[in-house]
């Protein structure tokens, strides 16, 4: 896996993605204000501590606005999913668990 992550296509795919964030994170805001999430609802947003301090500053700014909690997880890096599924699925089993908000 890791040795497809490290192809040029997928640095272009990369440098493609972080050009158009702002423009995207605007378009997600936008259409949150048009349909928002169901009162209550659990919200979590994993960072991965590999983001250094910048990307976990932005991270705990959108936890903060989306009132969702906010969970740093490490060691993991860009692909968090693959690095820590075990912290991807304790926070889903978290949120279904939880009582409503």
């Amino acid at each position: 896996m890791r040795r497809v992550y490290a192809t040029t296509r997928v640095v272009d795919g990369a440098l493609l993605e972080n050009a158009h964030y702002r423009a995207v994170a605007a378009e997600l805001l936008a259409l949150r204000e048009r349909h928002p999430l169901p009162a209550g609802l659990p919200i979590t947003v994993l960072a991965a501590s590999a983001g250094g301090r910048r990307w976990l500053a932005r991270q705990r700014a959108l936890a903060l606005l989306l009132g969702a909690r906010y969970q740093e997880v490490g060691p993991a890096g860009h692909l968090l999913m693959l690095d820590r599924p075990d912290a991807v699925a304790r926070a889903v089993l978290d949120a279904v668990s939880a009582p409503a908000g």
